[in-house]
């Protein structure tokens, strides 16, 4: 989850996003109705997970739980576009999110 939350940081500061912190793996950021106006159109943020079970599974909740502060935070949607598990028969306890491709060649990601 530390690497995660490490990737997410860096694919945020990479975006021109508003300035935050990360302490002890937590986002914190000053969001105000007036820091997060934007003129700019959003555009998406495409991610690829692999591994489609406890982690894997949490990590697609956590987006789309999240999906509006995410989107205000870093002013462009993140959309889960593909997801690597080693059996493709395999029930998930996640829902796969719409235009997601699931799939059991990491070279797909």
């Amino acid at each position: 989850m530390k690497y995660f939350a490490a990737s997410l940081a860096s694919l945020l500061a990479a975006s021109n996003t508003h300035a935050f912190t990360i302490n002890h793996g937590s986002f914190k950021a000053p969001l105000t109705s007036s820091s997060t106006t934007s003129s700019t159109s959003l555009f998406a943020i495409n991610v690829g997970i692999v591994g489609g079970g406890t982690v894997g599974g949490g990590i697609v909740e956590i987006l789309k739980n999240k999906a509006d502060y995410l989107t205000t935070l870093c002013s462009n949607d993140i959309q889960v576009k593909s997801i690597c598990v080693r059996d493709l028969d395999k029930n998930r306890d996640f829902d796969i999110p719409n235009g997601c491709t699931v799939t059991d060649q990491v070279d797909d990601i």
